[in-house]
C-alpha cells in the first residue's frame, strides 16, 4: 500500500502469485487507483457549483494526493486524506475521506469512508479502479478469466465516525458529520476465474506494510 493515492500496489498469493497489475509507463502506470471525489472526466475538466468555475483531473485529485497513515498493524492499514488549500481549489469542501485495508483470515477487505466536515450539502463520487495482471498462470487466455460483483446495493449515510457498508456509487450527504462508506470487497482466484465478490479463501501473505 502507498502513501500517494492510498494506492494498493501489489496483492500476492501465499504461492507468490501477484494478482495486480505492477504498471508499465507505456500502457498503464498504475495498479488499483482510488478515485476521488470524482470517476471519470469531467467536460472541459471543468465544473460550476455557486457560480465558481472549479477544474477537476480525471478520476479526481486522490489518485496524485498524498495520504496520512492514522492507523496500522500487521494486518491492516488505514489512510486518511483531508481538504488542504490545494484540494479547496479544485473541490470547495471539507470532508474526511479513509481508505482501510484489512486482512480477514484469507480475504482482502477494502473499505472507504466518506465524511463531511462542512455544513453545506457535499457532492461527490467515490470509485475503485483496480488492474488485475492476467492471465495468471500458463495456458490461460485474458478471455479465461470474469469479475463477478456483490449484488447492487444502495449508498447510505450515517452519524460520525459510523462505518457503514454500502455500494460504490455516486452518493450526496447532507449536514454536518455524515458520510458514505464503500463496500467490503475481496479477490479471489477459483479455477479459471478471478472475483471480485463476497469473501471466499485466497491465502494472502499476512502483512500489509505502507511503501516509501
Amino acid at each position: 500500500v502507498c502513501e500517494l493515492g492510498a494506492e494498493l500496489r501489489s496483492l500476492r498469493a501465499a504461492d507468490g502469485t501477484e494478482v495486480l497489475w505492477q504498471g508499465d509507463p507505456a500502457l498503464w502506470r498504475r495498479s488499483a487507483p482510488v478515485l476521488f471525489p470524482y470517476v471519470g472526466r469531467l467536460t472541459g475538466g471543468t465544473y460550476t457549483y455557486r457560480g465558481g468555475e472549479y477544474d477537476l483531473p480525471l478520476h479526481g485529485f486522490a489518485p496524485n494526493s498524498t495520504f496520512t497513515v492514522v492507523e496500522q498493524a500487521r494486518d491492516s492499514i488505514t489512510l486518511e486524506l483531508r481538504e488542504s488549500a490545494e484540494t479547496l481549489g479544485m473541490y470547495p469542501f471539507r470532508f474526511r475521506f479513509r481508505v482501510g485495508y484489512r486482512l480477514e483470515g484469507d480475504t482482502l477487505a477494502v473499505a472507504f469512508t466518506v465524511e463531511n466536515r462542512g455544513e453545506r450539502p457535499m457532492h461527490f463520487g467515490l470509485g475503485a479502479h483496480p488492474g488485475f495482471r492476467v492471465p495468471l498462470a500458463d495456458g490461460l487466455r485474458f478471455e479465461d478469466y470474469a469479475l463477478r460483483f456483490n449484488a447492487p446495493c444502495a449508498p447510505r449515510s450515517g452519524a460520525r465516525g459510523a462505518a457503514r457498508r454500502a455500494g460504490a456509487h455516486l452518493a450526496k450527504t447532507a449536514g454536518k458529520g455524515r458520510g458514505f462508506a464503500g463496500t467490503s470487497f475481496v479477490f479471489h482466484r477459483s479455477g479459471r476465474k478471478l472475483r471480485v465478490q463476497k469473501p471466499q479463501p485466497l491465502p494472502f501473505s499476512p502483512a500489509l506494510t505502507a511503501c516509501t
